[in-house]
């Protein structure tokens, strides 16, 4: 199964962001892992194929010239590809709950107040996917963008946007999806696309995607493909789309549009 947590907290004190917070964010989760197991916290960080998991920004904040304040409630959630790491992590955040130990963000102490496991949009569990819609829409909430080679993509792709979906639902998933689904991407078209480019700014350089809306339908009629192709976007909500998406690139709401009036 996959998950995916929200997690509220609280700053101690005011303080202004200059640069990401999913980067910090991904410092923190590791910190975390590591006060249960430092070989795991290590090797999560060292991996260089697509992680087990994602950490998002802190909701609502830009790289430059965001301020907390003081006592003010935040959240961010994070998401997990494996039960073991999902099992380790909330058992340690429950525990900084219980010990009243926080994180720090830029040198912000932020309390950890509460864990949502469910009934939000942000929060939930997958486990198999039977759904066999034909029109979704995904919400790109950070900018999203592919590593194609040497080069960045800036817009997506519909074979490079599956692709990426297909290679870590393999790796992390029970089951497999055949990577023969690829030859009928031509199957998937855009209906409706209203994105803009945003840039955040990582230390001494910037990453730039794509955020907003998308709305793709599946034209094909083969059953098994639409319902691989169902699978490959509901998992899109936890495991993140395109590069970078472990420090809080890529995140992204999916909404079934089956039924819905365009």
């Amino acid at each position: 199964m996959f998950y995916s947590l929200l997690i509220r907290i609280k700053a101690q004190k005011s303080g202004e962001f200059k640069f990401f917070t999913g980067k910090k964010l991904h410092a923190a989760f590791l910190n975390i892992i590591k006060e249960a197991d430092d070989e795991l916290a290590q090797d999560l960080h060292d991996k260089d194929i697509p992680k087990e998991f994602t950490v998002s920004n802190i909701f609502g904040t830009n790289s430059r010239g965001f301020k907390l304040e003081e006592g003010k409630d935040y959240l961010f959630r994070a998401t997990f590809l494996n039960d073991k790491i999902y099992k380790i992590f909330s058992s340690e955040i429950c525990k900084n709950i219980l010990l009243s130990k926080g994180i720090f963000i830029e040198n912000i102490p932020l309390s950890i107040e509460e864990i949502i496991y469910k009934d939000n949009k942000y929060s939930g569990v997958m486990d198999k996917i039977e759904l066999k819609s034909k029109r979704y829409k995904l919400i790109f909430k950070t900018p999203t963008l592919f590593k194609s080679g040497d080069f960045f993509i800036r817009y997506p792709e519909i074979n490079l946007l599956f692709k990426s979906l297909l290679t870590k639902y393999n790796l992390y998933s029970e089951e497999k999806i055949d990577e023969s689904i690829l030859q009928f991407l031509h199957e998937i078209n855009y209906e409706k696309m209203d994105l803009k480019l945003k840039r955040e700014y990582l230390n001494k350089f910037f990453i730039e995607g794509f955020v907003g809306e998308l709305i793709i339908r599946i034209d094909s009629k083969n059953k098994d493909f639409i319902e691989d192709i169902n699978t490959l976007l509901n998992f899109a909500f936890y495991c993140g789309i395109g590069t970078k998406s472990s420090v809080g690139f890529g995140q992204v709401l999916v909404e079934n549009l089956e039924g819905v009036e365009k």
